[in-house]
């Protein structure tokens, strides 16, 4: 028996010898390349490491794969992925943070995720004049004096938001998001 192996420059080769010779067969069920890999003997109740391989890939369907009675072909699991820590980017502010406007503009702004996935988006207006807070959107859809005359639209890895109060802007509002993505960071 053989075990076929798909070498990095794409030749095939074979190892011969693994259980007294016999016909060679691939092991070619899908193309899920495998950087290195193992054969062991099984059976025993600790597998012994016949041979180690590296820098070949291995093409399989499962982490084990029977190759003859009594031997296994054992990949390692692929490394996890890269843990996301970028937070939501909030920005893009219209009219500028900080910009007098009139008691019938629209603020504009855009929450983005590199990924476009979000656990949870709260936007809401404070007055500091009045030290009242009002939930303009909770997620799911806007509320209040803000369901009838503000949008949000979906834009490249999140949303774009232009809220306006129905019955205008009592006093300046400060907008304050709290945007978490699918990892828990948190836009600050």
């Amino acid at each position: 028996m053989a075990l076929q192996v798909t070498g990095a420059a794409g030749a095939v080769y074979a190892r011969l010898g693994l259980a007294g010779g016999g016909p060679s067969r691939p092991l070619r069920a899908s193309d899920v390349p495998i950087s290195l890999g193992s054969i062991v003997r099984a059976g025993a109740s600790r597998p012994t490491v016949i041979e180690t391989f590296d820098g070949p890939s291995f093409c399989r369907e499962g982490a084990t794969r029977l190759l003859t009675l009594g031997y296994l072909v054992k990949l390692p699991e692929p490394p996890p992925p890269e843990p996301d820590l970028t937070p939501p980017f909030v920005g893009n502010f219209d009219p500028p943070a900080g910009t007098a406007i009139l008691k019938t503009t629209p603020v504009s702004f855009d929450i983005t995720e590199e990924s476009g996935e979000f656990g949870r988006i709260f936007v809401v207006a404070f007055y500091a004049a009045t030290g009242v807070s009002e939930l303009i959107h909770d997620g799911d859809g806007f509320r209040g004096y803000y369901a009838a005359t503000s949008s949000r639209q979906v834009i490249a890895g999140g949303f774009r938001y232009t809220v306006l109060r129905s019955r205008g802007w009592p006093s300046a509002p400060t907008i304050q998001t709290f945007a978490v993505d699918r990892a828990g960071n948190e836009a600050s």
